[in-house]
């Protein structure tokens, strides 16, 4: 969706496109970041080897899913293929884990991976959606983008570890180096927009949301997370809070957080940030022939933003 549009007549916000979880996220970091990335376009040239890697093994995931992986060996081959399609690529690996510790943790974790997903969901050939992206109104005049990693029937889970009969699920895959805290589910905005969004856009009850983690430690393991379907006061406080946010950059209010800029490595926005790492900009930034916002920002009334 173009950032600037018509509508009946009257022209519509520079960011006036639909939002996702991923987008809220950044802006609750710093919203200075979320301005330089979806309004003037700035992206990272480098791309995180661990993202790259997570890409490659959800296609495997789904071969398996979809019956066109129909043993461990098979699943590795699938990941292996589409591994070695980022090979060439510029991505960003830490010091320990480079392309070659993924293409063997791959190997590895097919064993496990393979028996899990065979168990825990089967084949639902064409029951299930795979990674499919739609746009709903998450709130009048509000437009949110998902795209769930797979809906579709899963063992329904109870608690302490008894699975029963297959229920509409929506599972986000992840993988990781370790286990995630299970407590954090609950509340998960991206699962709790999965929801909502396919009981709109699809039409189809959720009866349970689910974290599936891969996880690529030397000994291998599959960690689910299941947790009932959101309540109402869940799904409730999601919306409010995603539309305080919408409104917050609809009027253009785009303080900066300094206190993000190096919390958890460092933002890929500090070149631009920082006077003395503007040498940086070239070598590290992209940026689109063309600004996508054509709305410049009044700096008197951020400063004084940032300054409160």
């Amino acid at each position: 969706m173009n950032s600037s549009s018509e509508n009946g007549g009257e022209r519509r916000g520079a960011f006036d496109f639909a939002r996702s979880v991923s987008q809220r996220r950044r802006l609750r970091k710093c919203n200075f970041s979320y301005y330089l990335h979806y309004g003037e376009g700035y992206t990272a040239k480098a791309r995180k080897g661990t993202y790259a890697f997570g890409d490659a093994w959800q296609v495997a995931v789904e071969a398996v899913l979809q019956g066109a992986a129909t043993s461990p060996e098979q699943m590795y081959e699938v990941f292996r293929s589409e591994w070695a399609k980022v090979e060439q690529l510029p991505l960003e690996w830490n010091s320990r884990n480079g392309y070659n510790f993924f293409l063997e943790r791959g190997k590895a974790l097919a064993q496990v991976a393979y028996r899990e997903l065979r168990q825990i969901v089967g084949q639902p050939k064409g029951a299930a959606i795979y990674n499919q992206r739609f746009t709903y109104e998450l709130a009048p005049g509000l437009l949110e983008t998902a795209v769930p990693d797979y809906v579709g029937p899963v063992l329904r889970y109870q608690a302490p570890g008894v699975y029963l009969e297959p229920v509409q699920t929506v599972i986000d895959w992840k993988t990781s180096d370790r286990e995630y805290k299970e407590v954090g589910v609950e509340l998960d905005e991206q699962l709790t927009d999965y929801q909502l969004g396919v009981e709109r856009h699809y039409n189809r009850r959720i009866e349970q949301v689910a974290l599936c983690v891969f996880i690529y430690a030397a000994m291998p393991k599959v960690q689910w997370i299941f947790c009932p379907r959101r309540p109402p006061e869940v799904l409730e406080q999601f919306v409010a809070s995603a539309v305080v946010d919408d409104q917050r950059i609809r009027r253009n209010e785009f303080p900066r957080n300094t206190n993000a800029c190096f919390m958890m490595g460092r933002c890929e926005m500090v070149p631009i940030c920082y006077p003395s790492q503007r040498h940086l900009i070239a070598a590290e930034l992209d940026k689109p022939a063309e600004r996508r916002n054509d709305q410049p920002l009044d700096w008197i009334q951020l400063e004084a933003i940032e300054t409160e």
